[in-house]
């Protein structure tokens, strides 16, 4: 049974059921699923992207070095063919950072009172999320502020939507060098925005 629900939401009895029996996971938060169609396109990060099975490989280590800070994955789907067409994971709280900050209009979608953020608490999140990756040897390879969440109510973050890249042929090294890029912008954006 597949479920693909567009958007977070709660599963109905015999679907979370069904959900809990295969992923070990409940969904009372929400979850949410990813599509083959929604993934980040091969042409924007050439060789490095290579299929949603990757994507949900990348998510699955960097959940596993730092599960505070990255959202779980938690099933892969199947098409008839049984190729990987999307995954589940979990639904982080709150909204996306680039909300807050306004530094990227184009994908923001109103003012949110910062006042409310302890931005340097968030800082330090995005700081340690560096850190780890550097340990372990990991990268995002997109990580914008369009893919950190932060709850509101206690400025935790949590970052998703990864690049997927087949780590055998793929530079890890460039995907790293990307997000150190994107990781002292946003860091930057914090500090003006405070």
């Amino acid at each position: 049974m597949q479920f693909k629900p567009e958007t977070s939401r709660k599963l109905g009895e015999g679907e979370e059921f069904v959900f809990q029996a295969v992923t070990g996971h409940t969904s009372d938060n929400g979850i949410f699923y990813k599509s083959d169609d929604d993934r980040t396109s091969p042409l924007r990060s050439g060789e490095r992207y290579d299929n949603i099975e990757d994507e949900f490989n990348a998510l699955q280590r960097l959940s596993s070095i730092a599960p505070d800070l990255f959202v779980s994955p938690l099933s892969l789907t199947y098409d008839e063919e049984g190729n990987p067409d999307g995954y589940f994971m979990e639904n982080a709280p709150g909204e996306e950072l680039n909300d807050y900050t306004q530094t990227y209009e184009s994908q923001a979608s109103e003012n949110r009172d910062l006042n409310e953020l302890n931005t340097d608490f968030i800082s330090q999140q995005i700081s340690y999320m560096d850190t780890l990756m550097n340990i372990y040897g990991e990268s995002h390879g997109d990580l914008k502020p369009w893919n950190i969440k932060v709850d509101p109510e206690t400025s935790r973050i949590r970052g998703y939507d990864p690049v997927g890249f087949d780590r055998k042929t793929a530079s890890t090294e460039m995907a790293r060098n990307e997000d150190e890029e994107q990781i002292e912008k946003i860091l930057s954006d914090l500090d003006q925005a405070s």
